[in-house]
């Protein structure tokens, strides 16, 4: 299905700087006809470029259908929010729009017209007995009411920590890593088994920390796989480009360029 529009990372300049202007107009070409929808057929001296863009157009895709979903999910959850006594409640005003103004403002002192029923007169027709009636009612239905309301809240938080606890329980490490960074997965498995042995947990905290630092060494020219890899080999259990001196990441760009090279 065709795109409105996509992203393009500056950091992906450096990698193709290379390529001719042809070769850069060709990758281009290709770049939108693939998120145009259109079949694409690039030739070998771009494939390898193409291909990186490729996969970040696939995890920028499932961000926004993850986005999607949550955005759902929290509009399925919501509601009219509750609004003090005596004040004119902002979903239900004939006056002018979001003020709460005008004479048919619904307040929880002046309800709708169809809330008004034999069990619950206007006040010209309330009565003494109705008045002691009404009272005996009333406190037999506050009783009632509170037992429900503590019930009620008891049930929900203990749903609540039930589902907060599986949520925990549930977090897949790896696929995050995977569905979010642009890794080799044999890369990421052996990075894995390296923060297994040396006690690294892999929760979701780690999780976001670990994706910030790689995205802080993309702006020094290393690609998620890179960082990973690094890790992976020197034993480390989280990563930072600070641990790198600048000779060793112009030696890791260098290495890279020359592979692509090769390969055109």
């Amino acid at each position: 299905m065709p795109k409105e529009s996509f992203i393009i990372y500056s950091s992906f300049y450096k990698p193709i700087s290379i390529l001719s202007d042809k070769q850069l107009g060709r990758l281009f070409r290709a770049i939108f006809q693939y998120n145009l929808g259109e079949a694409v057929d690039v030739d070998d001296d771009i494939r390898m470029a193409f291909e990186f863009f490729k996969n970040q157009f696939i995890i920028d895709e499932r961000k926004y259908q993850s986005k999607i979903e949550r955005d759902i999910e929290n509009g399925r959850r919501g509601g009219n929010p509750n609004f003090k006594k005596g004040t004119p409640n902002p979903y239900y005003c004939k006056g002018k729009k979001g003020k709460g103004s005008g004479d048919g403002d619904i307040t929880q002192d002046n309800p709708p017209l169809s809330d008004i029923t034999q069990d619950n007169p206007p006040l010209s027709d309330i009565t003494q007995d109705n008045l002691i009636n009404d009272n005996d009612n009333d406190n037999d239905n506050d009783n009632e009411n509170a037992t429900d309301n503590v019930n009620d809240n008891v049930n929900e938080n203990a749903d609540k920590k039930e589902k907060n606890n599986a949520k925990k329980k549930d977090f897949d490490f790896r696929k995050a890593m995977l569905d979010t960074l642009c890794l080799v997965p044999q890369h990421l498995d052996d990075w894995m088994l390296v923060r297994k042995r040396k006690g690294g947990v892999n929760s979701e905290t780690a999780f976001h920390g670990i994706v910030r630092k790689i995205r802080a060494a993309a702006k020094h020219g290393l690609e998620d796989d890179e960082c990973v890899r690094i890790a992976a080999e020197r034993g480390w259990i989280g990563f930072d480009i600070t641990w790198l001196k600048q000779d060793e990441i112009d030696s890791i760009i260098a290495d890279r360029e020359d592979v692509y090279m090769k390969n055109i």
